[in-house]
């Protein structure tokens, strides 16, 4: 598609740093290799999201299914668990995330799922605007 996103090209240094960062990361095995993985992190500042900076936002971050895996709900399991996971932070009533504005299969996945647009935003170094997406978590 011709993204760059980070979580695609970043070396181990910058996976450590991004997971020691969050609240708390998921890993999904199949057959002894990595399959997927989530971070969900806790209500922090942003510069670039005012949306992100809301002391009631947790956010998902590093979210990957392995290509050959997808179409196997694995996705829809680690999103589950975050969300669910989200609901135990104390104020926390919204789970946000963000995507590239033209990766529609995405916007499309999320959107099953409730999440709405909040807001579009340029992350520095990306060669694309991304979009801000966010679900309330009350039932």
């Amino acid at each position: 598609m011709g993204f760059n996103y980070l979580a695609t090209r970043q070396d181990n240094s910058i996976t450590l740093q991004r997971t020691s960062q969050a609240y708390k990361c998921y890993v999904g095995i199949y057959k002894h290799k990595i399959a997927a993985t989530i971070c969900l992190y806790s209500p922090t500042p942003s510069d670039k999201s005012s949306w992100y900076s809301k002391e009631y936002i947790s956010k998902i971050g590093q979210f990957a299914v392995e290509p050959e895996l997808q179409k196997y709900g694995i996705g829809s399991i680690m999103m589950d668990i975050v969300e669910a996971e989200a609901r135990k932070i104390e104020n926390v009533r919204e789970v946000a995330l963000d995507t590239a504005e033209t990766a529609y299969h995405l916007i499309d996945f999320y959107k099953k799922r409730e999440y709405r647009y909040i807001e579009t935003i340029q992350w520095d170094g990306m060669n694309y605007k991304s979009l801000v997406l966010s679900k309330s978590l009350r039932k």
